[in-house]
């Protein structure tokens, strides 16, 4: 089976699983190395606790940065989740401070992360609205293939499709997706809280 994503060269590939005749992938083969990125604490916070995910030392990992890192080792993998943390210029009315949501936290974070533990492969993980019926609350989606900006509005001559965004994802193969019941769906990223058709 091949699961084609985007690496140093776009188009590039990788190969996962030996037997192309079988439904079952076996990811050891190839990710050794797997990073989360996620926006929030609490969205990490389930997952750090399931994987028994131990947080790096500050010195070890972002230093002064609020980035928070976890690690841990699974099956001979190595599970890093990166969390942007919280920016304590401003506090919440309940307390505590705001955490660094938004695209520029989450490039950064990730860069971040790529520099420092090297991963195979990244999941930019977490939850989201839907406009769409067919999505329900729980349900899990995976991009179809590319992700667009919805407030990201320059409007001159050849930079509205730039504007737009279309980057590029790792397309999950149809049987991956049949096999771990999940849906396949358009995913927009930005820095607006979306409460409208419009």
């Amino acid at each position: 089976m091949e699961i084609s994503g985007y690496g140093p060269s776009e188009g590039s590939s990788k190969s996962v699983g030996s037997d192309k005749s079988s439904s079952a992938v076996d990811l050891t083969k190839t990710f050794q190395s797997i990073m989360l990125v996620m926006a929030m604490q609490k969205e990490a916070d389930p997952i750090i606790e399931n994987l028994k995910m131990e947080m790096i030392p500050k010195a070890d990992a972002f230093g002064d940065l609020p980035f928070r890192a976890y690690s841990t080792k699974k099956k001979g993998r190595n599970f890093y989740i990166i969390v942007p943390g919280e920016d304590t210029r401003y506090s919440l009315a309940k307390g505590g401070h705001p955490t660094n949501v938004g695209t520029q936290p989450a490039a950064v974070a990730t860069a971040l992360g790529i520099m420092k533990f090297s991963p195979d492969l990244i999941l930019n993980a977490g939850t989201a609205g839907s406009r769409n019926e067919k999505i329900q609350v729980g349900d899990v989606v995976v991009s179809n293939g590319m992700v667009k900006f919805h407030d990201r509005n320059i409007p001159f001559d050849g930079y509205d499709e730039y504007g737009a965004g279309n980057y590029p994802t790792l397309k999950v193969p149809p049987e991956l997706i049949s096999q771990l019941d999940v849906k396949e769906g358009n995913i927009s990223t930005g820095n607006s809280f979306i409460d409208s058709d419009q």
